[in-house]
């Protein structure tokens, strides 16, 4: 009986490993569905909340980025900083040349029932978790390391950045800089112990795939595929716009880079962090409260999509590992 549910487990795993980016996506799925349904069916306190619940989001993406870090050494740096840093580099151009053209021409506003705020937010995201889980399950993972960098520009202070030089008379002033400071902080730390003995390395290491699945759960618990759904055309649209924006990068990996255009379509996906873009920016700028609510749906709608299509675009392009 022991033996029959050993092989039971083992061909589950197999089952999920055969879905591109697998052990996130499959747990992320099913934890939605369960949360569209029963959104609060952990939030029962004390364990089970701070596992289950997407109070466990933080936590687990601290690890991630620690366990990460400790797997760099400055040789690979510098050859992640030349292929992964220069594609996030382009893609920090490419939002905010249309991130500025688009408030320019529309305002907060928007146009076609795309506010300002959500484009911003849009341009701006890239979904680390997927980013890494597909970089590993191809045999890219060193350049998985680049999801401490992935995640400070995920947050709101890009955005923040681009909204405060365009509509502030203070600028780039009173922006608080601590966000982007505290996502750096895990891996910085990871990658200092790592190289001061790469024993640190060997134990937090595996800590990458084994934190992903959690991830993708946690995650999960804050998408609400209903309320995905009100975000009605404009989030449709909002989905289109980013993924033809964001084409450009695969143009750069492979006609610049010279690599196979995989780590391109990593940086593809919209991450449902970027849902706290607008509530985050409305303190500053109180004028696009009447934004938030559309902006936020549209953005889940848009993480949700991606994160379904650009694995299946993946697994139908290149082969795991």
């Amino acid at each position: 009986m022991r033996i029959n549910k050993m092989e039971e487990l083992r061909l589950m795993l197999k089952l999920i490993n055969k879905v591109p980016a697998g052990t996130f996506l499959v747990p992320l799925i099913i934890s939605m569905v369960l949360y569209t349904f029963w959104p609060d069916l952990f939030k029962v306190g004390g364990f089970t909340e701070a596992m289950f619940s997407s109070a466990g989001v933080n936590i687990i993406s601290g690890l991630l980025a620690f366990a990460t870090g400790s797997r760099i050494n400055i040789q690979i740096l510098k050859r992640l900083l030349k292929h992964q840093g220069a594609l996030l580099l382009v893609k920090i151009v490419i939002a905010t040349i249309l991130s500025f053209a688009f408030l320019a021409l529309f305002g907060h506003q928007g146009i076609w029932g795309i506010s300002g705020v959500a484009f911003v937010a849009a341009m701006f995201s890239v979904n680390p978790a997927m980013q890494l889980s597909i970089l590993e399950e191809y045999g890219y993972e060193e350049d998985g390391m680049i999801i401490g960098l992935s995640t400070s520009v995920t947050l709101p202070i890009l955005p923040l950045i681009i909204y405060s030089t365009f509509f502030s008379a203070e600028g780039l002033a009173g922006i608080n800089w601590s966000p982007i400071l505290s996502a750096l902080f895990p891996l910085i730390i990871g990658f200092i112990l790592g190289n001061i003995d790469p024993a640190f390395g060997k134990l937090f290491g595996p800590l990458v795939g084994a934190l992903l699945p959690f991830l993708g759960w946690n995650l999960g618990q804050s998408m609400n595929f209903m309320e995905a759904l009100n975000s009605g055309g404009a989030g449709i649209l909002l989905t289109v716009v980013f993924l033809l924006a964001m084409s450009v990068l695969y143009v750069a990996d492979t006609k610049w880079l010279k690599q196979d255009g995989l780590s391109a379509f990593a940086m593809m996906s919209v991450a449902g962090v970027s849902t706290i873009v607008a509530p985050t920016i409305v303190h500053v700028f109180p004028e696009i409260e009447p934004y938030v609510t559309s902006a936020s749906s549209q953005i889940l709608f848009a993480s949700i999509i991606t994160s379904l299509l650009i694995p299946f675009v993946i697994g139908k392009k290149y082969k795991k590992v």
